[in-house]
């Protein structure tokens, strides 16, 4: 029974304690940057450990700082059913939050709130700069809470104007002079080479940046340059002057055409390999064009082209790629030519109508001597054939009157005998007006 009692009696005791531990479980924690330089912008992450924060004033808390080295910025609440307000003195933020959470809200430790500051540019490396966390107060159901004050502080320290290289290496390349960090200008020889150099290079300062330019040579005289930027941003730059070797075995740089053959056309001027724009006429009827070109350079490429031809003018190019890659391009201007279709060419298309005043060609002579000499009734033409006989002082000239009376040796020729020449002559003639016609049109 006394055991029972004195175990009342403890537990009575005891239950101050416990409602002033839970009276008390609010607390604060701030976080901020490690390292700050002059001029930052520093940033402060405030959580708050609570159950159940609800009301008008919700949270509140001063901040406190020295105005000649830090100055307050911004505060951003991160919680969507917080609002803040905020009053600001001489080295002093006052915030208040207000909670709209029905029920209240439950923080576990959780980012609450953040909070910027500006440094001053006139601080020195060294300088201590704190913000203090005062005041802090809690409303939740259990009532106001009051956790400890809370400090974040952080050491100025001023950047790095250290750019320069502690080491510097070029593959198998040997420097002259050997390196020194204090030495920013080298010479190097190499030989012919297709790929990049390795550059291999430490800076003195770890948070120093370093950039290479120039790694990719090409034959003769090179510069490669690392240049380094120091946390500050003052810059220091190495040179190595390069010169590398022509290349033992170089590449043929011969990009021309040594010959051309097209399927159809003319070309104008004849093809020289040194001659870069031509003209080409097709007819009319060609629909396409093959140009087939030769490198002078079995090295070299370039590739056979055929081209439809659509308009009265097309233009070509062929480019002949040399085995280093450098280039000729060959213009052609492909014309269509008209070939005058539809046309009608007077003088090679005129019917003869006269047999006795028009001249025949050379075949239309043939068939007019042969069917003369064929005749069997033709006497005279027989006789014309011989050669007349030289009389001495007498005029050999043979005339025809102009009433057919007589021809040749004065002697007198039959009516029906020209009457059967004349219709004989315009058979003929109309033979050979209609062979004409039809051979023209």
């Amino acid at each position: 029974m006394k055991r029972i009692l004195a175990l009342t009696v403890i537990a009575v005791l005891l239950l101050p304690l416990v409602s002033i531990g839970a009276f008390a479980a609010a607390s604060i924690d701030v976080s901020g940057a490690s390292k700050a330089y002059p001029g930052d912008t520093v940033t402060l992450t405030v959580k708050i450990n609570a159950s159940e924060i609800t009301g008008a004033n919700a949270a509140r808390f001063d901040m406190v700082f020295d105005s000649e080295q830090i100055s307050y910025k911004s505060c951003d609440s991160l919680r969507s059913e917080w609002d803040v307000a905020k009053s600001t003195h001489s080295g002093a933020v006052k915030l208040l939050f207000s909670c709209n959470k029905n029920g209240g809200d439950t923080l576990g430790g959780e980012t609450f709130v953040k909070v910027k500051f500006t440094l001053s540019d006139s601080l020195a490396k060294g300088e201590n700069v704190s913000v203090s966390f005062k005041n802090i107060e809690v409303s939740s159901t259990d009532g106001d809470e009051y956790p400890s004050d809370y400090t974040y502080s952080v050491t100025i320290t001023q950047k790095s104007s250290d750019a320069t290289l502690y080491s510097l290496s070029i593959g198998d390349v040997t420097l002259s002079p050997a390196f020194s960090s204090d030495v920013t200008s080298y010479t190097a020889a190499v030989d012919y080479r297709t790929t990049p150099l390795k550059v291999n290079y430490k800076t003195n300062d770890p948070n120093a940046k370093a950039k290479v330019a120039g790694a990719t040579l090409k034959e003769g005289k090179n510069t490669l340059t690392i240049t380094v930027t120091a946390e500050d941003g003052t810059t220091k730059k190495y040179t190595v002057a390069i010169t590398m070797k022509e290349n033992p075995n170089p590449l043929s740089s011969d990009s021309k055409i040594s010959s051309l053959s097209l399927s159809t056309g003319t070309i104008s001027p004849e093809f020289d390999p040194d001659v870069y724009e031509y003209t080409v006429y097709i007819d009319s009827a060609v629909t396409s064009i093959t140009f087939s070109p030769v490198a002078n350079d079995k090295k070299a490429t370039v590739s056979k082209k055929v081209v439809g031809i659509t308009d009265d003018e097309t233009e070509v190019i062929l480019t002949c790629t040399a085995e280093d890659g450098s280039k000729k391009n060959y213009k052609f201007t492909v014309i269509r030519e008209n070939d005058g279709e539809g046309t009608t060419d007077t003088t090679e298309s005129s019917i003869v109508t006269d047999a006795e005043t028009t001249a025949p060609d050379e075949n239309t002579n043939d068939v007019v001597t042969d069917d003369i000499t064929a005749s069997p009734e033709s006497d005279t033409a027989k006789e014309t054939e011989k050669p007349a006989e030289d009389t001495e002082g007498e005029d050999t000239e043979k005339t025809v009157p102009p009433d057919g009376e007589q021809i040749g040796m004065n002697k007198p020729v039959p009516l029906w005998s020209l009457l059967l020449f004349s219709i004989i002559s315009l058979i003929l003639g109309a033979l050979i007006s209609a062979f004409i016609f039809k051979r023209n049109f």
